[in-house]
């Protein structure tokens, strides 16, 4: 994005915005803390939610998504501007599986991600983007003020670390919510500098209502299979031209289907997985640069991340390679046995720099206190204490207490682990 066209439209955010909010008295909340924790709570005691779901951005791209949610188990996402999403029209949530549906109806399901432990890789969760920001208790302040003639709280707190839906330079959001009811009502997504890349407006937003029932339903197809262009673009048409072979010769019965299957759908299995160039390019990736996540492998290859996704899928689904979630993000690696769960998650946290730094520092000297790995990083107390966190969490390593002090050191099999890798094993 030009610096110019970042500058016009945060300009262009603020004198939208600044018009009803300022009409009200505003000021400073005492506890931002808890009004994060009361945001999230209405959440997720909502039952459901339906909203219309409003994005805007800098130039022409303007969509709205139609959204539905029981939290924490499934979503929906009515996308009404496929070509944003990679032809993608429908997305659907549910148990831990998600699904993606072609336009332009779901009744053919185009493309599967075996499992999702995290809604940030599904279009059209803004809401949800913004309340996991809330619950990591990371708002760094809160004001009071009236929007539209009703008390509205701002609350301005750190993105995840992987941001989607948000643009991938997102590192804050800022959120209004209704004061009275706590309901989410904008997000906007803030970059390093200051300007605002995206804003989620919710309209029309339900809570506590009934959905259908087949709202998170969804046909599973029989296996993988890769969606490729139609023959004619019309489906009556490409039925017209399969059947009108059989008119004439049944000896041409063969080459129709081996026709078809190039034309129309082709089949895709274990064996021949990595005859895409495209998908084979992004398996030697994830082979090279074990724990790499989407953003690392999308440049890595120069493949867009809708195209990466769906590759990734499709490997992941033949068994070729796994992911694990390690600190906040998404990882990949090599099916072959090769790297046990915990070894998975110690090549991901050492692709993060910090936490790099911070193994690095507890092998060379282990028993370290929180300050003690501040000191030598040269980073604030709570940047490392978040860090610590994610990877006692993880299992690469642990904390014990020494009367009133907690130190840190490597879990033993990830000290083992580093240690063969050191010795080259």
């Amino acid at each position: 994005m030009l610096l110019r066209e970042k500058i016009l439209f945060t300009l262009a955010v603020l004198v939208l915005a600044a018009g009803p909010v300022a009409a009200g008295a505003a000021g400073p909340v005492a506890d931002a803390d808890e009004v994060a924790l009361r945001t999230v709570a209405a959440y997720e005691q909502a039952g459901s939610i339906s909203a219309t779901v409003a994005v805007h951005g800098p130039g022409d791209r303007e969509e709205e998504i139609l959204i539905r949610a029981e939290p924490p188990d499934c979503f929906r996402a009515d996308l009404l501007h496929p070509e944003y999403h990679d032809g993608v029209g429908v997305v659907v949530v549910r148990d831990g599986l998600l699904w993606k549906y072609w336009p332009p109806t779901a009744d053919f399901p185009a493309t599967r991600g075996a499992t999702t432990d995290n809604l940030s890789n599904v279009p059209g969760t803004y809401l949800e983007t913004a309340v996991s920001a809330l619950r990591s208790m990371t708002v760094g302040a809160a004001w009071t003020a009236e929007h539209d003639g009703r008390p509205v709280y701002l609350l301005r707190t750190a993105a995840p670390a992987d941001p989607r839906p948000f643009p991938s330079e997102t590192e804050a959001l800022r959120a209004m919510v209704d004061a009275r009811s706590m309901e989410v009502l904008q997000v906007e997504g803030i970059d390093r500098d200051g300007a605002v890349v995206q804003i989620a407006e919710f309209r029309d937003m339900k809570t506590g209502v009934p959905l259908p029932e087949d709202t998170f339903a969804f046909t599973p197809p029989k296996s993988i299979w890769q969606r490729v262009p139609q023959v004619t673009g019309t489906p009556f048409l490409d039925l017209a031209f399969f059947l009108s072979h059989l008119l004439f010769f049944a000896s041409d019965l063969a080459v129709v289907f081996h026709a078809w299957s190039y034309l129309g759908y082709r089949q895709i299995s274990r064996e021949n997985i990595l005859e895409n160039s495209t998908r084979r390019r992004i398996y030697e990736a994830v082979r090279s640069m074990p724990g790499a996540h989407m953003h690392l492998l999308s440049r890595f290859t120069g493949t867009n991340i809708g195209t990466l996704r769906y590759h990734l899928a499709l490997l992941e689904d033949a068994g070729k390679i796994v992911a694990a979630r390690t600190g906040g993000y998404v990882r990949y690696y090599e099916n072959s046995g090769r790297y046990r769960e915990n070894e998975m998650k110690v090549l991901g946290a050492l692709r993060n720099e910090a936490k790099s730094r911070i193994i690095s520092i507890l092998l060379e000297e282990p028993e370290l206190t929180r300050k003690e790995i501040a000191t030598r990083l040269g980073i604030s107390g709570p940047a490392v204490s978040r860090h610590l966190a994610q990877l006692c969490d993880d299992g690469t390593m642990e904390a014990g207490e020494d009367g009133r002090t907690v130190r840190y050191r490597l879990d033993a099999r990830a000290r083992t682990f580093l240690d063969d890798v050191l010795r080259g094993k």
